[in-house]
């Protein structure tokens, strides 16, 4: 069994937030209490702990962060400390839907056991992320998307690859350089 990523962008998010933005705060804070001692510094340092906790927390226990694997017969989800099994034909619903962000969008693999309303793919992240008890997904990254196809079955696999050339079509040249 082959471990994968759920995605690696948000990852990236994370670390860069708590390393560019959380820690330099906090150290600062703590600098204008113990230098300075300044009072009302106290409510910067705090914020910085919250954020630092928050963030470190997101980082163990958010889906973005989390992790699956694939065999023959199935996909298993990991987040935090819980497992989500699915096997490969308790899917009816699967395809791609994509997450806007600024620099264009995420391309999400979506595998679910029921059918997925128009609501929740246009708002996919949003309102299907603590789900995973249903829906099995994974940021789509062409260099390991055709290793995880390998694994499904082959009418599966077949729908996936053809809308992956749609959405190939459709990306912008930043996009291309993301997956």
């Amino acid at each position: 069994m082959k471990k994968y990523k759920i995605s690696t962008y948000y990852i990236g998010v994370f670390v860069l937030s708590l390393v560019v933005f959380i820690l330099p705060f906090t150290g600062f804070a703590v600098y204008i209490v113990i230098k300075l001692k300044i009072f009302f510094a106290w409510i910067n340092l705090l914020i910085g702990v919250v954020g630092i906790v928050s963030l470190v927390y997101l980082m163990f226990f958010d889906f973005g962060t989390g992790s699956f694997m694939v065999d023959d017969t199935r996909i298993i989800m990991k987040v935090g400390f819980k497992k989500y099994e699915h096997y490969w034909s308790d899917f009816v619903d699967y395809g791609f839907v994509h997450f806007s962000i600024r620099d264009g969008d995420l391309q999400w693999v979506y595998l679910s056991t029921y059918e997925l309303s128009y609501d929740q793919r246009r708002l996919f992240v949003k309102k299907t992320r603590r789900d995973l008890r249903n829906i099995a997904y994974f940021h789509y990254n062409d260099s390991s998307f055709d290793e995880i196809l390998s694994f499904m079955p082959k009418e599966m696999a077949a729908k996936l690859k053809e809308e992956e050339t749609e959405i190939r079509e459709q990306m912008s040249w930043l996009e291309k350089i993301h997956h």
